[in-house]
């Protein structure tokens, strides 16, 4: 109920900026690109479900969703959307809100309290105690990519902090085996996240037993040349924690030969 609540209360008050001043302090999420949706088809079609071309991307994502409930394939979905998804930024232009289907969309609850959550609070403010401030929309705006920068960088470092530890953790565990799945493909080799770590390290390409691999970029898999064998996203491989430097945060995985 209070989840419902706060989202009620940020769509009023998105509602309540376009009406007074055409334009708001809003939170918008757009639509995935295409190319990365079909990423995403390939890695169900790889595990034996086909989904329906004539599906938008909400239709699509809805369809992988539920095929990963049935399949035990939760942890490998949730990695695989939000490689596919885009970012939420701030913005006063209306572009709506993807992920909670929504057209307009502010941040007035948050429950981590931000910049753009007092921007708001201040062009609500003015019309409810019919101050004179006059805003640009120019000028939010800026502050708007401004604020979504710095989000960016927030992220990114606690995202650094919490790998650094668990790098550390992992020293503990070189020279041991482990399921992983394949997460991420380069040309110079495959990320695998380590089961139960929540992290990813990195198979290098001249690790891959039995042959030379190529990255076919179109299809987003590594080939071999005299085996044809390939290696896409999803697929499962046991490996070795071969090395693991944590102030680079850089796992070195190989896998088993086969």
């Amino acid at each position: 109920m209070i989840e419902e609540a706060m989202l009620s209360a940020n769509i009023c008050a998105a509602n309540f900026m376009k009406k007074n001043y055409s334009y708001g302090v809003y939170r918008v999420h757009e639509e995935p690109d295409e190319i990365k949706l079909e990423t995403l088809k390939n890695f169900f079609h790889l595990k034996g479900f086909s989904i329906n071309s004539s599906k938008n991307s909400l239709g699509t994502l809805t369809e992988c969703i539920k095929f990963a409930k049935k399949n035990n394939l939760k942890k490998v979905l949730q990695t695989l959307i939000l490689q596919s998804l885009k970012r939420a930024e701030y913005s006063t232009k209306e572009i709506g809100h993807f992920g909670l289907q929504l057209e307009r969309y502010s941040h007035f609850t948050s429950p981590i309290r931000r910049y753009p959550d007092l921007m708001t609070h201040r062009m609500i403010k003015n019309i409810v105690n019919k101050g004179k401030i006059k805003f640009s929309k120019d000028k939010i705006e800026e502050d708007c990519i401004a604020m979504s920068e710095c989000e960016r960088i927030a992220e990114k470092s606690s995202r650094q902090v919490i790998q650094q530890m668990i790098c550390y953790l992992l020293k503990e565990y070189i020279g041991n085996q482990f399921n992983t799945v394949i997460t991420g493909i380069t040309e110079f080799g495959l990320f695998a996240e380590i089961e139960d770590f929540y992290i990813s390290g990195l198979i290098h390409v001249t690790d891959l037993p039995g042959d030379r691999y190529f990255y076919n970029k179109e299809s987003n898999y590594l080939i071999g040349k005299r085996s044809g064998r390939t290696y896409k996203i999803g697929q499962e491989i046991r490996v070795t924690i071969a090395n693991v430097i944590p102030d680079e945060r850089k796992i070195t995985l190989v896998p088993l030969s086969k």
